[in-house]
């Protein structure tokens, strides 16, 4: 599986003209493709942004988790 390649530098972009909503929606699509990519189920992006929502300190958090993730992607796909 391949998903969509985004360009970093237009991200952070689009965060800071749509004055962060941008960054919210791009988790939830990062999440997204995490949970459909390593086949888990415990992952639950809107959760994540509900959470965030709630308690705007989660975005500290959000960051190491989702690096987590993108790590055990990294490994699946060089193993198979």
């Amino acid at each position: 599986m391949n998903g969509d390649k985004r360009d970093p530098m237009m991200v952070w972009f689009l965060i800071v003209v749509t004055c962060g909503l941008y960054g919210l929606y791009w988790y939830y699509v990062m999440g997204s493709d995490l949970k459909s990519y390593l086949a888990d189920e415990s992952i639950n992006p809107a959760v994540d942004i509900i959470i965030l929502l709630v308690c705007g300190f989660y975005g500290l958090y959000l960051p190491i988790k989702y690096g987590k993730l993108i790590q055990r992607a990294q490994q699946k796909s060089r193993h198979g």
